[in-house]
């Protein structure tokens, strides 16, 4: 399933894309993703490839799977991608698509409830990036 996020950032283009290139390809790093926006959440592994530095935009590659029983739990593929403005400003977008887990049920869920719970999600996600790029003293 198809899903997306946007952020308008407070600090410039540049700035934010030179903060965004010092990211290193990795896997391992594992974070909290909000389930339901309740404070209860469902610990990910993360894997990020090599940024991308296009003209006005960089892509950043990412997925996640959930840590174990990863089956019961949606995975994620997709990439954070910043584009410049036209007044110099910065958009952080994720955009992705997530497999629904538990097969057929877990498809027929996710049409009736479960989207709305993977948007909450992913525009969690997306504002704890926000945060870290902007104020990485603070993260």
């Amino acid at each position: 399933m198809y899903i997306d996020a946007c952020a308008r950032l407070e600090l410039p283009f540049e700035e934010i894309r030179r903060r965004l290139l010092t990211v290193s390809p990795e896997r391992g790093r594992e974070m909290t993703v909000p389930v339901a926006g309740l404070p209860v959440g469902k610990t990910v592994e993360v894997e990020l490839d090599t940024p991308f530095d296009g003209d006005g935009f960089v892509s950043l590659p990412m997925r996640w799977r959930a840590t174990w029983p990863s089956s019961a739990y949606p995975s994620f593929d997709g990439e954070l991608e910043l584009t410049r403005v036209c007044d110099g400003s910065a958009e952080l977008w994720l955009i992705g698509c997530y497999e629904p887990p538990l097969g057929a049920i877990g498809r027929a869920l996710d049409r009736t409830v479960l989207h709305a719970v993977a948007n909450d999600s992913v525009r969690h996600v997306l504002a704890g990036v926000a945060s870290r790029l902007q104020h990485p003293a603070a993260a």
